[in-house]
């Protein structure tokens, strides 16, 4: 099992955490970046645009961990006890789908 990077309280924070940074992309790639200050500000998620969740695994499987495919979270971290746990898929160390 591994933890997300930041301490999310519930999967539904870890969902929209995900799905807020996968839209954040895909604005990106479907839209050029626009030139003027008047046109970031028009479009709040250039503003202050979403940080990619990562995971680690902790302890000494750390080397194990892939950066790439199917990974098992769990959360919150300890030494709360956890309260959900979660799969998702990996694409260079960035958490893109949960499940």
């Amino acid at each position: 099992m591994a933890y997300t990077e930041r301490d999310f309280r519930s999967k539904k924070e870890l969902k929209e955490a995900v799905s807020k940074w996968v839209d954040y992309q895909e604005l990106l790639k479907n839209k050029p970046w626009p030139g003027t200050i008047g046109a970031i500000v028009a479009q709040p998620a250039l503003m202050r645009p979403p940080q990619p969740v990562r995971t680690y695994q902790p302890g000494p499987f750390a080397a194990n961990h892939p950066s790439n495919g199917t990974v098992y979270l769990e959360g919150p971290h300890y030494p709360k006890a956890h309260t959900w746990y979660a799969q998702a898929e990996l694409k260079d160390g960035i958490v893109i789908k949960v499940k």
